[in-house]
């Protein structure tokens, strides 16, 4: 027994690392499933340790309740987000078919979560994450804004037009999500290509974009 116990106080701590991500993955893919099937309200953290093969107690010690599992998913699509973003700065050449192809990846994203509004709206409710979203979108704003002056990387009225154009985009995501037709999605992805090649023109960030 004393060399069981041994062995595993000596397990390497990038093994332990990778256990514990996999472990939250599979806890949080869990409460996604019942939150989303269940209601926030009405689902039973019992049920999320049963689908994520983890006891009650292994649980709690990941997150001490369903806040914590809301703020994590939060996070966790905040997070994908944040990383298509992070894409669209490192494409090496940056022009208009490049956007579009990018903004296409961004109506997708924002298609596959449209099933995780109830646990939006219930993270908002029960939580205040209104200083999060702007952390969040701030952080969206310093990412473009390693490339694209036209996002301001400043405070003052360059980061207030940087905010108005993210909330332009998340507004064609969310509308384009909705729309149900390939044709509609397609064509505004072409106006908002458009636009924001029209954004970047301007602030001199890019060339040779074409319309």
């Amino acid at each position: 027994m004393a060399t069981s116990t041994s062995n595993q106080s000596a397990e390497p701590p990038g093994l332990r690392d990778l256990k514990r991500v996999a472990v939250t993955k599979r806890i949080l893919g869990a409460a996604r499933k019942v939150f989303i099937a269940r209601g926030v309200n009405d689902a039973d953290l019992a049920e999320v340790a049963r689908i994520a093969e983890v006891g009650r107690a292994t649980l709690y010690r990941y997150f001490d309740g369903k806040d914590a599992l809301l703020v994590a998913l939060m996070h966790e699509d905040w997070n994908r987000q944040a990383e298509l973003f992070r894409r669209l700065v490192e494409v090496p050449e940056l022009g208009s078919e490049q956007i579009y192809n990018w903004l296409s990846m961004l109506v997708s994203i924002a298609d596959a979560g449209r099933s995780s509004i109830p646990i939006y709206q219930a993270s908002f409710q029960a939580l205040d994450m209104g200083s999060a979203l702007r952390q969040h979108r701030e952080r969206l704003m310093d990412i473009l804004a390693t490339r694209f002056m036209g996002f301001g990387n400043t405070a003052g009225r360059g980061r207030i037009k940087g905010a108005l154009r993210l909330v332009q985009i998340e507004q064609f995501a969310i509308y384009s999500a909705y729309s149900n037709t390939p044709e509609t999605t397609h064509y505004a992805c072409k106006l908002m290509t458009r636009k924001l090649c029209s954004w970047l023109r301007n602030a001199k960030t890019i060339s040779c974009l074409s319309a």
